[in-house]
């Protein structure tokens, strides 16, 4: 199973490289490369079965917030940007994921057992999980998962095999030092050795200069010998084995040399001028000069793994900032709807044509305010030979908000049945709007003071804390 697995990783690496090789730029995010070969050729073909999917309510909703969003963009090529930024960011993960689970579930068939007969471990080596599946006669079916332990070496076998492990051990001990009588890197005193049943237990070394726990040497000063002596079990015997050592002083090179002078020298000066207020770095070291700089803390791989999370939670919730966005833009039409209808109240009562009032303000507008880009649309419509009706009517769908669609049902009903009675209705339309806005003033007054409430007790808590711990000090004093 390990090797199947392994095996997969290359390939799955060359896939990740092929996918991620740059597409084309996302402009509107800045991020090059963000749409790879291999979302694109997806999308591609599943266009070809998108008639077949375009009821899909997940997906009429992303593309009426993206219809929103972006007016007088082409809906369709926005919303296909959209996809393919989605599809770059999952892709690869999606990929691999599904190699790894076909993987798994290929090497988890049933293998009949004939004769039915399981393999024990060898000695050293561990217990085993066997699952397995008994087929009874009249056709039932029990799973059950077995351990199977290692087989158990007699007495005799274990002590032809104890002269093998000692030496095994030894090597194992020494791990990288050239032999017992050049010691001079840390050692391993193993409690097993693959292989061998037996456990060990590392009796502390007499000189000090062997750590039995973690294998590390201290450096000496001169040539010092030891002996480290292991207590070698299994099943009820037990044996001793000494492992005579020489610990050698390191080797350095020059470059180590000089490092352990710096030390030694900065180290000299701190304590020389612990009674200062500056410490002065020695000047020289060795042959040469010293040239002192310092050095900040590298927090990049950090910086990268927060990159990394912020990545999955963008795409995590693109969705749901989308709706987020489509509600901002809808609250902004609502503030901006009072001065709206209030404008074409006035001017429709001056005697201009509702279409040249309406295109008015539309022209007036503050540039970047969602109303008014809405309503240079619904202009433009009606410029290419759209009818004005059916552009009012569009301007409101298109908004969404209850006072628009009666606003723009409004407009649209006075062109089919005349315009006697359509200024007195602005004007009530005036006043409902701005009633409208002074009620969501108040409830967002309110909100605001619920949430200055929390900060308002804590306020509360550290003041009645600066009155009280004094009071209290001065009693118990």
């Amino acid at each position: 199973m390990k090797g199947l697995l392994f095996g997969t990783l290359p390939a799955l690496l060359g896939i990740l490289l092929l996918l991620s090789r740059g597409g084309e730029e996302n402009v509107r995010s800045g991020i090059p490369g963000a749409f790879d070969r291999g979302a694109a050729f997806l999308l591609r073909h599943l266009s070809r079965i998108r008639p077949a999917q375009a009821g899909g309510p997940g997906e009429k909703r992303i593309e009426g917030i993206l219809e929103k969003l972006y007016p007088g963009k082409d809906p369709d090529l926005e919303a296909d940007r959209y996809r393919r930024e989605k599809l770059s960011r999952t892709l690869l993960i999606l990929g691999a994921g599904s190699m790894l689970a076909l993987l798994v579930a290929v090497s988890a068939r049933e293998v009949s057992l004939d004769p039915a007969m399981i393999q024990r471990p060898d000695p050293g080596e561990r217990s085993q999980e066997t699952m397995l599946s008994a087929l009874l006669p009249g056709g039932g079916r029990e799973d059950l998962t077995l351990l199977v332990g290692e087989r158990i070496w007699s007495r005799q076998e274990a002590q032809e095999a104890l002269p093998g492990f000692k030496k095994a051990l030894g090597e194992v001990l020494l791990k990288e030092n050239p032999g017992a009588d050049a010691v001079r890197g840390p050692l391993d005193p193993a409690e097993e050795v693959e292989g061998y049943p037996f456990s060990v237990e590392w009796m502390p070394d007499p000189s000090g200069l062997v750590n039995i726990y973690d294998g590390s040497v201290e450096e000496p000063d001169m040539r010092t010998a030891t002996v480290l002596t292991a207590k070698i079990r299994y099943q009820e015997e037990e044996w001793e084995a000494a492992y005579p050592l020489t610990i050698l002083p390191p080797e350095l090179t020059a470059e180590e040399e000089l490092r352990r002078e710096i030390l030694r020298l900065t180290q000299a000066a701190e304590e020389e001028t612990r009674e200062e207020d500056y410490l002065e770095l020695p000047p020289r070291a060795g042959e040469g000069e010293i040239r002192w700089m310092r050095r900040s803390e590298d927090h990049s791989g950090l910086l990268f793994c927060i990159t990394l999370l912020a990545a999955v939670l963008i795409h995590t919730f693109a969705d749901r900032d989308l709706e987020k966005k489509l509600e901002e833009r809808r609250m902004q039409m609502k503030e901006d709807y009072p001065s709206v209808v209030r404008k074409l109240s006035l001017y429709v009562g001056a005697g201009m044509t509702l279409r040249s009032a309406f295109e008015k303000i539309a022209s007036e507008g503050e540039e970047g305010r969602a109303i008014y880009e809405e309503m240079q649309l619904a202009c433009r419509g009606m410029r290419t030979g759209m009818a004005e009706g059916e552009a009012y009517e569009r301007f409101g769908k298109r908004c969404g908000s209850q006072e628009l669609i009666r606003f723009s049902t409004l407009l649209s009903q006075n062109l089919r049945k005349g315009s006697s009675d359509l200024l007195p209705r602005l004007r009530e339309e005036t006043a409902s709007a701005g009633h409208e806005k002074l009620l969501r003033a108040r409830r967002s007054a309110e909100e605001a003071v619920t949430k200055l409430l929390v900060p308002m007790v804590l306020m509360l808590l550290v003041v009645m804390g600066m009155i009280m711990i004094p009071a209290f000090s001065g009693v118990m004093g």
